[in-house]
């Protein structure tokens, strides 16, 4: 049987769902704050494209809200979320080779 003809993909209304905090903010901003933070102390040396990459994660975010699948709210979780997440990994990964290095 062949499928509909109605393009269901063009439905972008919001739906109810779980989607606090959006995970595509969380994602990319994690990355983006992650790349910014490793620049920083030296780890990527060279990388020219954090700015970049924190405009593809601003971008991307918006257009969640543009096409109504995350309110503003859940794009604003998304990046305080993702920001601290890095932060997290990086403070964790920092103390985890300070022990090996003792050990």
């Amino acid at each position: 049987m062949r499928p509909d003809h109605e393009l269901y993909f063009l439905d972008v209304g919001i739906q109810p769902s779980y989607s606090f905090p959006s995970n595509h903010a969380f994602n990319l901003f994690a990355l983006s704050a992650l790349v910014w933070i490793l620049r920083d102390r030296g780890y990527l040396k060279g990388v020219k494209f954090p700015i970049a990459l924190s405009l593809v994660a601003i971008f991307i975010s918006l257009s969640r809200v543009l096409i109504g699948r995350h309110y503003p709210l859940d794009i604003l979780a998304g990046l305080i979320f993702g920001t601290l997440y890095a932060f997290l990994a990086v403070f964790i990964a920092t103390k985890f080779r300070a022990w090996r290095k003792r050990h």
